[in-house]
């Protein structure tokens, strides 16, 4: 629990997603892993930057998950949210 309380924040690497510090959810979202991502999202900050100011909406739309992004979306996530090069998840 303590972990989902301070936002899910995890080091590590994934295939498919390109930076090092990034959440459990962003790596999820980004693999289009729908079940967690629907657990993890509980707890986690949805809308959560990593280093390169990617969210979970724009990694796993950027990877063609549809079912995630509706998921995410349907939970809050921004779609306004600009990325450190001024993308959007749109």
């Amino acid at each position: 629990m303590e972990w989902l309380d301070g936002g899910g924040r995890v080091d590590a690497m994934c295939i498919d997603v390109d930076a090092s510090d990034i959440t459990l959810l962003i790596a999820a979202a980004g693999l289009g892993h729908e079940r967690l991502v629907a657990m993890l999202q509980r707890g986690a900050s949805v809308d959560l930057k990593n280093s390169r100011g990617h969210t979970a909406l724009m990694l796993t739309a950027g990877q063609g998950h549809e079912r995630v992004v509706e998921l995410l979306i349907r939970h809050g996530a921004e779609v306004n949210l600009q990325d450190n090069r001024g993308g959007t998840a749109l």
